[in-house]
């Protein structure tokens, strides 16, 4: 793990792996390829005196989109709700059966479980593949085609709510890392209805995320008290505390508790002390032999789970406060509406036409200014709403907003309506 500058350690501390597992340094480090973006150091300029024109376009989706100015937070459920098909309500129905009207923390650890595989599943599906789904409780067996972000979620609530996540075969609505660790890639495939016609990015991605995931909630039972991913809810407890009568969480806890526990599931890029780091990368700032000064984490699809854990945690009686500590999330529809809009311009225009991985510098670099770039984005929102960060938080801007924002740009754009660039995707990053 070396480049020409600097070397990582053998070891870190619990301080060092606070400071990686941090949004403050998500923050952090991405300031400073924005800031080297106008030395001209980065493949990117940067045209600020566009970002009104997003500005004015993000407020236009939102308000087609939420009419009534009420913006859930960016999150897993919202796609649930494809189609405008209630699929949490009928969950929620199927689940008080089981365990009561009243038993909310039951109900809960069965959207956690299914959020937590839902959110792993969640990567680019490329542009052809569709979930077909026949919802029986629209008339006529009706069939709803959803694609993308939202036909992953589809086909994962389906999935969990046949079973296929759960080892108790008289309760299909849970996830178990004992079944997850015997998933097969037909299994999943099936799923997701893939085939020749219908191909998906990265199953076999998915699946090792799915295993992994496995492993860990087996090797992990002891402390969360069951091989569930809503074993989490016993650790966040724990993060809690009353003010007021009332019971908070901060939004970065969610996220750094998930990163100490889980982050091992994700694929070994970086590993410390046999480690892993996740979406974190080498980006080598100067000739600074600081390691520290020589890494950027994003930890996108972390983040990603804790926008859409709030609405779950707060189902239970709990304030998730701070939510403005977490980021934007660095993905191609963010990364998308300020490349296609012309605030972000490739220096060299050739590279538009070449495929990208992710710890290359250029898609390193598109996800950090689009971090910084969401923030401005969200300050000139709200002076333009009149509304405090507190009233109006980064997390439904993104929803209300500007992934849909960007998706727009790019379906007028290019008529698949996919990114900008091109990212050799393994299914466990965008």
């Amino acid at each position: 793990m070396k480049n020409s500058n600097f070397e990582m350690p053998k070891k870190l501390s619990p301080v060092d792996w606070d400071w990686i597992f941090s949004p403050a340094t998500v923050r952090k480090q991405a300031k400073k390829i924005y800031d080297l973006a106008f030395q001209g150091g980065t493949h990117f300029s940067i045209h600020l005196d566009k970002l009104g024109q997003a500005t004015d376009l993000v407020l236009q989706v939102t308000k087609e989109q939420y009419p009534n100015g009420q913006i859930p937070y960016h999150g897993r459920m919202g796609h649930f709700r494809a189609a405008k098909i209630d699929r949490p309500g009928a969950l929620t129905t199927a689940l008080k059966k089981i365990y009561g009207p009243d038993d909310k923390m039951e109900i809960g650890r069965a959207f956690l479980d299914l959020t937590f595989v839902s959110v792993l599943l969640d990567a680019g599906a490329g542009m052809v593949w569709t979930y077909r789904e026949t919802y029986r409780e629209t008339v006529d067996g009706k069939i709803i085609e959803t694609n993308k972000s939202e036909g992953l979620a589809v086909a994962s609530y389906v999935m969990f709510c046949q079973g296929l996540f759960s080892s108790d075969s008289k309760n299909p609505y849970r996830v178990d890392g004992e079944k997850l660790i015997q998933l097969t890639v037909d299994q999943l495939a099936k799923g997701f209805q893939v085939s020749a016609q219908n191909p998906l990015v990265g199953l076999e991605g998915r699946l090792q995320l799915l295993k992994n995931l496995g492993q860990l909630l087996v090797a992990k039972k002891s402390l969360l008290g069951q091989s569930r991913p809503s074993g989490l809810f016993a650790l966040l407890k724990q993060k809690t505390t009353l003010v007021g009568g009332k019971t908070q969480l901060p939004a970065s806890a969610i996220m750094q508790t998930i990163l100490e526990q889980f982050n091992d599931l994700w694929p070994s890029r970086l590993t410390i002390d046999q480690r892993g780091l996740g979406d974190c990368w080498i980006y080598s700032l100067g000739q600074s032999a600081d390691w520290k000064e020589n890494l950027v984490p994003f930890h996108k699809l972390t983040q990603w789970l804790t926008f859409s854990l709030i609405e779950i945690i707060e189902m239970q009686g709990w304030e998730v406060v701070a939510p403005g500590m977490l980021t934007g999330l660095p993905e191609y529809r963010n990364g998308g509406l300020f490349l296609d809009l012309g605030i972000l311009e490739l220096r060299n225009p050739a590279l538009k036409s070449q495929a990208h991985t992710a710890d290359s510098k250029l898609v390193i670099e598109w996800r950090a200014l689009t971090i910084i770039l969401l923030d401005q984005l969200a300050e000139k929102i709200r002076l333009k709403l009149g509304k405090s960060e507190e009233e109006l938080p980064l997390g439904r801007i993104l929803e209300g907003g500007t992934w849909a924002a960007g998706r727009r740009v790019a379906k007028s754009l290019r008529s698949d309506g996919g990114p900008p660039l091109s990212i050799v995707s393994d299914g466990t990053v965008f």
